[in-house]
């Protein structure tokens, strides 16, 4: 899609989809449309938007996903935690 060819020419590393955020004993916690597990980067559907405390709570970034430059926000956000 038009937000992954964003990425990928900004040199982002791709996205993994449909993840699940488990604690330290394996328990799932949440699930994310989106996630940059190393970067603690998670873009959440309007639908999982009841799961932002949960990410929050466990130190992630969530971004809440919009048709509207969406693609742009995640990578602002992408290159903020890549950077420092």
């Amino acid at each position: 899609t038009a937000g992954l060819r964003v990425m990928a020419a900004a040199s982002i590393p791709l996205p993994e989809v449909g993840y699940e955020g488990a604690d330290e004993r394996g328990k799932v916690f949440a699930a994310a449309e989106l996630a940059w597990p190393d970067q603690k980067l998670v873009v959440l559907t309007p639908a999982q938007d009841d799961q932002t405390a949960d990410w929050r709570s466990k130190g992630w970034t969530v971004l809440l996903s919009s048709a509207e430059g969406g693609a742009h926000e995640v990578l602002a956000a992408l290159k903020k935690e890549i950077q420092g």
